[in-house]
Formats: structure tokens, C-alpha cells, sequence
């Protein structure tokens, strides 16, 4: 179960995995916070064409071949 929290340092969130701080991700907005929380949990691949997007789901992801899938689509990308 990922969280969100608001960073204390400027204006950003942060999706983390409460169980290991070092998978975690900054966020501009809370909208894309949800988003990245709610697509890692239900292992769904992301609509973006964001490299930056899809990095950001990788980062907070512990499920390797989600994982591998987000790394697929972002090998497409370039």
C-alpha cells in the first residue's frame, strides 16, 4: 500500500512505499500523486507518454514484471 504525503521542502508530494522509503517518487501536483498510487497498486499500465511519468511509476514499484512493462513501453518511447 503506497502513501502520499506533502513535502515539507517546497510544494511537491511524495508517493512512497511506507515499508521502504527508498521506492519513492516527487510529484508536482496531488492529482498525479493519485494517479501514480492508484495505477502501481492495480498494476496498470499508464495512458502517458511520459518518460518521466512512467520512470516515477517504476521508482515506487516493488512488482518486477510490472516493472518490466513499464520499462517496455518506455523503450517504445525513445
Amino acid at each position: 500500500m503506497l502513501k502520499i504525503k506533502k513535502s515539507h521542502l517546497n510544494e511537491s508530494y511524495i508517493v512512497y512505499n511506507p515499508l521502504d522509503f527508498s521506492k519513492h517518487t516527487h510529484v508536482q501536483q496531488r492529482g498525479i500523486a493519485c494517479v501514480v498510487k492508484w495505477n502501481v497498486e492495480r498494476k496498470l499500465l499508464p495512458k502517458t507518454n511520459s518518460v518521466w511519468l512512467l520512470e516515477s511509476h517504476m521508482r515506487v514499484s516493488d512488482n518486477k514484471s510490472y516493472s518490466e512493462q513499464l520499462q517496455a513501453k518506455i523503450d517504445s518511447l525513445k
